[in-house]
Formats: C-alpha cells, structure tokens, sequence
C-alpha cells in the first residue's frame, strides 16, 4: 500500500475544537475594556475555569492552547487540573484579545467616539448594536483610537485565522483528535464569524460569557459551529 494514503487520510480527519473564554475578571466585573491589557480572575473566574474543565473531563481532550494573557493561561491551567492526565498546554500570544489601544481599561461610556463611526450612539435600539460585526467595530476602534494602538480587523482576523489553522493542522499530523483552546471573548466570537460565517449569529455574543465554551469542529476542509456551553459555576 502506498504511503500516501495514510497521509491523505489523516490530513482529512476531523478536529474538534473546545474553545473556552476566560473566566471572569474585577475589569469584566466592573464593565471596562480589556484587551491586551491583563487583570487577574476573581474567586468567580477560578470557579468558571474549575467548572469548565469538569465540563470537558469526558472529551479526552489531546494537547491545549492558550492566549499568552495572564488570565487566559490562568484559567487554562486551571481547567487542566481538573482533568484526571496530565496535557501539554502550549502559549500563542495570536489568540490574545483584540488590543483596544487607547481605550484599555476605559468604560463603554468612554465608546462614543466608537459608536458614533458606527453611526450608533447609546440611544440607537438593540436591534442596530446588533446588526454590527466584529470587522465593523474593531475598524472603528483602530480609526478612532487616540493612541493610535488598537488592531484593525485585518490584523486581528489573520492572526486569529492562522493560529488556528495551524493548530488544527498540528492536531491532524499529531493524530489528535479533540483540542482545548482558551481565549477571550471578542476573539473567540472573531472566530466563528471568520471560520463559521454560515454558523455565526450576533445572540452567540450573548452566549460567549465567561467561563463558556464554544465548540467548533473542523471537518471536510471546513469549520463547524457546534454550539456554545456555559457550564455552572
């Protein structure tokens, strides 16, 4: 039998991808923006992080991968004690959070500059905050960051696109079959609209709460939204 076959058929396997959001943090608490700036996890974010990983006891998780962020790779850590062996968590600073730039650490009343590129202000109804996507709002925070430091989408979407790629490529040669990624929660919705477009809904914003986990499957060349889960705390 030729050697190639095995190959095909392993590049073709399918991957599964349990993306989990940090726990929560005083600045999530308290409303404020944090991107590439960190925070530690409250006594809640370590409950969210121990839940999650009772959560994913039974999926025989293979390798892990974790933002570089202090509070993605403290929940990561802590997700991984829960589970009975021992997994390889590796760092990939391309899944932190959006940099926000100038608006680090400032609250959604310090956003109207933001909104107003958007044509929002905080009086526009749910249904226009909504309608907006991820490209749309982290563009607008580049343009009107006073800093001049926060990613536009172009960055942000090709880093988030090649680290998973490639760690879905990883799982394939490693023969892995179930991956755990820890990230963030404007990131991770990045995620599914850029690998899921057909999957992505503006009410999963609502679902990728602290502590949740978002599953995607790579399947036939192509990535699968199978759901988000928010496991009790």
């Amino acid at each position: 039998m030729s050697l190639a076959n095995p190959v095909r058929r392993a590049q073709c396997a399918t991957v599964v991808l349990h993306i989990v959001r940090h726990g929560e943090t005083e600045s999530n608490r308290n409303g404020l923006m944090l991107g590439w700036w960190d925070a530690p996890l409250t006594e809640k974010g370590r409950a969210q992080a121990a839940a999650a990983g009772q959560a994913l006891i039974a999926e025989d998780i293979d390798v892990a991968y974790t933002s570089d962020l202090g509070r993605a790779s403290q929940t990561a850590r802590l997700l991984l004690d829960e589970q009975p062996d021992k997994i390889e968590l590796i760092e990939d600073e391309r899944l932190r959070e959006f940099s926000f730039g100038g608006y680090e650490g400032r609250s959604e009343e310090d956003m109207a500059a933001v909104y107003l590129e958007l044509g929002l202000s905080f009086d526009s109804p749910p249904e226009a905050f909504a309608a907006m996507t991820n490209a749309e709002f982290a563009d607008a925070v580049a343009k009107t960051d006073p800093e001049g430091l926060a990613e536009g989408w172009e960055a942000i979407s090709h880093r988030l696109k090649e680290s998973l790629d490639e760690i879905v490529a990883a799982a394939q040669a490693d023969g892995h079959g179930t991956v755990l990624v820890v990230s963030h929660g404007w990131s991770i919705a990045a995620v599914v609209e850029l690998l899921a477009p057909d999957d992505w809904e503006t009410e999963l914003w609502d679902a990728i709460s602290n502590g949740s986990i978002t599953t995607l499957e790579y399947r036939d060349g192509a990535y699968h939204l199978v759901g988000v889960e928010e496991p009790a705390a």
